[in-house]
Parts: structure tokens; sequence; C-alpha cells
């Protein structure tokens, strides 16, 4: 069940131009599914036999940990377990700067689990059934590709992920902190939240696409939808591009809201003092309290519910 280190850790001295020695060896693996990464790993997955091609530093070989467990491979640096005078050469101002390298090799991949500073590319499209990426501290996702049943995307604190996603039903997405997601794909219902200062960038058609916002992440969604349903808070900003059929967005606080272009038939909007621009066709409903605005481009219908100390305008007039 337990490997070698899955990592390459080349160090240098800037200062003296020098670098330290290498250790480099390929380890076969029971098979796993699941990878963890942690530490500063700069991790390459690409599909073959169970295995791991490693180069590690000479002074930290002894001290860099794989294993599986559970189909998950674990990578890591055990930190606890390096001698302090060897911690010394990495640390100050002319320390050596770790460089952590690994080639994994699997032929499937069901969920990425990242930290620290971990960074991972994946240059093959990977097929999965219900794949999760979880993410936090600086980790950075390249490139990654995968063609699932299911997808779960939980992004925190610094991470960022360059994602392509093709699912058969459904993708959940949710960023947190300051958070970066730059996301491709497509799928039958897609669910993204954002929070924090996170943003997210992502061109995916659904049949039903929902989308949360609050605090002041920022959000920019091209997708050609069915039905749209939108619920921003706090000074978050939400650009809605592509096209659908119904929209319902509910807004709070000092949110802003553009939808211009994305037209709808038809639109119902319920708004607390936040801000929102539309194009819908046919009917436009409104709710609007606190210092609300909606402007509207084309003539569309109206059904109002109240329109208290608010603003319901065409766009030109904004």
């Amino acid at each position: 069940m337990f490997g070698v280190v899955i990592s390459i850790i080349a160090f240098g001295l800037a200062a003296q131009g020098v670098s330290a020695q290498t250790k480099e060896d390929i380890h076969e693996l029971s098979s796993f599914n699941s990878i963890d990464i942690q530490d500063d790993f700069e991790v390459t997955v690409t599909k073959g036999n169970y295995s791991v091609k490693v180069t590690v530093d000479a002074l930290l070989s002894d001290y860099v940990k794989s294993y599986v467990k559970g189909h998950t491979l674990y990578l890591f640096l055990d930190e606890k377990a390096v001698p302090k005078d060897v911690k010394k050469l990495y640390k100050g101002r002319n320390g050596m700067t770790p460089i952590m390298r690994a080639t994994v090799y699997t032929p499937d991949l069901e969920s990425v689990v990242m930290s620290d500073q971990a960074a991972l590319t994946v240059p093959d499209e990977y097929p999965s059934g219900s794949f999760m990426l979880s993410m936090t501290d600086k980790s950075v996702v390249r490139a990654l590709s995968v063609n699932c049943t299911t997808a779960n995307v939980s992004m925190k604190k610094n991470s960022q992920a360059n994602l392509t996603l093709t699912a058969v039903t459904d993708i959940v997405v949710s960023t947190e902190n300051s958070a970066k997601l730059q996301l491709s794909g497509s799928c039958k219902d897609l669910s993204l939240s954002a929070s924090g200062s996170s943003e997210q960038n992502v061109t995916s058609d659904a049949g039903t696409l929902t989308v949360n916002t609050d605090g002041s992440s920022s959000s920019v969604i091209s997708s050609n939808s069915g039905r749209v349903y939108v619920s921003c808070a706090g000074s978050s900003k939400l650009q809605l591009n592509g096209t659908a059929s119904t929209l319902t967005a509910k807004g709070a606080r000092s949110c802003n809201i553009d939808a211009l272009n994305m037209p709808v038939e038809e639109a119902e909007v319920t708004m607390n003092s936040g801000s929102i621009t539309l194009t819908p066709s046919k009917l436009l409903t409104v709710d609007l309290s606190s210092g609300s605005s909606v402007y509207y481009n084309g003539s569309p219908e109206f059904k109002i519910s109240q329109i208290l100390k608010s603003t319901l305008a065409p766009y030109g007039t904004k």
C-alpha cells in the first residue's frame, strides 16, 4: 500500500549559483482514483498504470512521503521529521528555494484535494463518475479537464483553478474568500455560489442556471440556458451573458446585476436596495423597495407588486 514521495524537490542557491543534488525514483503503487496534494508540490497527472515518478532533493528524500489509503494517494513532506540543520538551509534571504515536482500515473481520477501551495496540471481529459475538487490556501490548478456524471468544486482562501467540466447532470461550484475560478463546459444543472471577494469567470451551457453571490464577489457568467435563478446580496457584482427563456432575480443591499446581454422572454425581479439591468421581451414582474432600481431594454408588459422608493425605467434613461 505504501509508496515513496511523489514530488521533485530541486533546490538552488541563487546567490551562489549552485544546486543541491537530486534523487529520482519510479514507484509502483496500488490502485487509487483520488489524490491529496499538500505542501509546495508541482504535480502532473497523466494516464497510465498506478505509479509515480519522483525526483527529490537528496537532503529531503528521507522525509518526503507518499502512500495510498482508501483509494487516495497522499503526497506530502513530513516537515516535523526534517532535522533543524536541514531546515536552516531553506530559510532566510539566501536560503534554497524548494521546487517540488512529481508525475502521477493513473487511469482513473475521481477526486482531487489540494492545500498549501500545491500546483496541479492534468494534460489529459479524464472520465469520471461523481468528480470532486477541493482547494484551499494558495493551491493552483493550471489545467484540468473532466467528463463526468456530476461535479462538485469547492475553493477557499487564495486558491485558483482553470477547469473544463462536462457533466451529464449537475455541476455545483462554491468559491469563498479570495478564490479565483475560470470554468468552461456544459451540464444539465449548473449551480454557482460566490462569496467573500472571490471571482468567477464561467462559460457553460446549462438547462438550469442558479447563481448565488454575496460579499464583494465578482462573477461573469456566459450561458445559454432555459431557466435562470439569481440571488445576490452584499456589494457583489454579477454579469450575465448569453440567452435564457426566463430569469428570476432577487437582490439585496447594494448588489449589482447586469443581465442586459442575456435576453429573456419573461423576468421576475424582487429587489431590496439593489440594482439590475435586463432585457425581457414579453413580461417583467417587479417587487421593488428600499431604493432599488430596475432598468430594462425592450417593450415588455408589466406586472407590478410594488414600487416603494425605487426606480423602474427604460435602460436608455439610466
